[in-house]
């Protein structure tokens, strides 16, 4: 532990002393807005992000040059605050409590939590002229983030995934194997519910040993709410019933897409195992053959066992009731960066402009590609790799690959194509088929519909009833009797943890801002 603790005190002086060498080698230029000439003072930013010790600690940290140059320019040290996966949050509310945030750090703090963060002072509350950090501004006046701000101010800074909320097009696609649906002699993929059961019935008459349909998680079930009832894609969204606004959970269209969730599993469609799955288990099955179809995120699955080009597509999930196609629409960010209030205006201005910066497209190409002419080049439009094969960003690049996310992740830069093109020809394919599927998606659906000033908005009981809504739907689905019938009495036992109180509150405030 104490080699460790030297090998990262040793880095971060590297890292101080490349800054200040790269000042005294600038000063008589003149500069440009975000380069080390126009930030004389040197400033030490504590960040805590995901396993960014580690990164640190590895044997490449010393010569990660695109950090190193990322220090240089912001005339920045960074000191590594270690969380993980499993104690981010838990540490962020211990270091709140305490007094003892780090200056950056990332959560996914529900509402009311932020709320409280922001109104007792543990926060640092953004400027409100932002004109000096274009990328911040941009992100922060997106429909779906300007609910965030509270009492004008905003707080927290959202790490982009999507460059807007309409962009949810490949986070639950609805793949299948199309080779097993032409030897059942279809054409094309089914066109409604009633027909997808129908074919999944026929391809599984000769492939007894699969099942018809699997999910990457229980959410992801979800999806299909696109075919009967496209505001129920969400278990965290509010539509409009009766003129009020409910939780979507809570509204007759969803009860709806309940029963047919129960009859995919009464018939056999839905995949047993999906009341006890791990995490990965059905991706695992799809991959070797024990499902017909799949809905996972990203992209068509490449494995060892298949060729993808010859197996694999995406189906259209089948019109809803209103003739339109339509697809997850969600926040484009689902964790934020937050700033410690115990940090002065100076240092604050200068993680802005850090922030600022890793929310471009400069940061987010060099992200996904690494240099130019280094690790990649550019011909004819298309990005490709110099790596070696046994070389990865990862590894050449530990610290940046630790830390590359504290502004956006920059997910659809693959679909600009702006990402380097794998050499092996199946991911080749799929990143081709992905990019063109995104775009042809994009052209004739519609991401479902989101009231994002009620999505986001904060009273006292919205939202604490979501944590047991999946484990209820799991186990409607997999009971017996009348499924709607099931799912309103699940509804009912609701009333007395808040479920009313939580509606009126929601529509209190709903006219209160002019909210329709």
């Amino acid at each position: 532990m104490k080699r460790l603790a030297l090998v990262s005190m040793l880095l971060m002086a590297f890292c101080t002393a490349m800054t200040f060498a790269a000042g005294r080698a600038s000063s008589g230029s003149s500069g440009t807005s975000t380069g080390s000439g126009s930030f004389a003072k040197h400033i030490e930013l504590s960040v805590a992000n995901w396993g960014i010790q580690d990164g640190f600690d590895d044997p490449n940290a010393k010569s990660d040059t695109i950090f190193n140059a990322l220090c240089e320019k912001f005339n920045i040290t960074i000191r590594p605050v270690q969380v993980t996966w499993g104690d981010w949050m838990d540490k962020a509310k211990i270091w709140a409590a305490s007094n003892q945030l780090p200056d950056l750090f990332p959560t996914d703090a529900p509402l009311d939590l932020y709320t409280t963060w922001a109104t007792q002072g543990v926060l640092k509350a953004f400027p409100d002229d932002l004109s000096s950090w274009p990328a911040i501004q941009q992100t922060l006046s997106q429909p779906s983030v300007r609910p965030l701000a509270i009492d004008g101010k905003f707080y927290k800074y959202p790490r982009m995934a999507k460059a807007s909320a309409d962009d949810w097009v490949l986070d639950r696609e609805l793949m299948y194997r199309k080779d097993w649906l032409a030897q059942a002699g279809y054409s094309q993929p089914p066109q409604s519910f009633e027909e997808f059961i129908t074919v999944t019935k026929k391809v599984l008459s000769q492939h007894p040993e699969a099942a018809g349909l699997g999910v990457n998680t229980p959410t992801y079930l979800l999806y299909l709410m696109a075919g009967i009832y496209p505001e129920g894609m969400s278990i965290s969204n509010w539509a409009k019933e009766d003129g009020l606004w409910k939780p979507v959970y809570a509204t007759r269209g969803f009860a709806q897409g309940v029963a047919q969730f129960r009859r995919l599993y009464a018939e056999g469609i839905l995949d047993r195992d999906f009341v006890i799955q791990q995490t990965s288990s059905q991706g695992d099955k799809y991959d070797t053959g024990q499902l017909f179809a799949f809905i996972g995120g990203g992209n068509l699955r490449v494995s060892a066992h298949t060729k993808v080009q010859e197996t694999q597509a995406i189906m259209d999930i089948w019109p809803a009731p209103d003739g339109v196609k339509y697809y997850l629409g969600e926040t484009p960010y689902w964790a934020e960066t937050m700033f410690s209030a115990r940090m002065d205006d100076e240092k604050f201005e200068r993680a802005l402009y850090l922030i600022d910066y890793m929310s471009t497209e400069d940061w987010l190409i060099q992200r996904y590609n690494g240099i130019l002419n280094v690790d990649y080049k550019i011909e004819n439009g298309s990005y490709t790799s110099l790596l070696p094969a046994d070389q990865t960003l990862g590894k050449k690049y530990p610290i940046t690959d630790r830390i590359y996310q504290l502004g956006a992740y920059g997910e659809w830069l693959p679909y600009m194509g702006k990402t380097v093109i794998p050499l092996d020809p199946d991911r080749a394919y799929a990143q081709q088929y992905a990019t063109d599927y995104f775009n042809y998606r994009k052209g004739t659906a519609k991401p479902m519909p989101v009231n994002y000033d009620i999505y986001l908005m904060n009273t006292p009981n919205k939202g604490k009833l979501d944590g047991e809504i999946m484990n209820d739907l799991i186990r409607v689905i997999a009971g017996t009797g009348d499924a709607v019938a099931a799912w309103q009495q699940v509804i009912r036992s609701y009333e007395p943890l808040g479920l009313s109180d939580a509606i009126n509150e929601v529509n209190a405030k709903a006219r209160q801002l002019g909210i329709q």
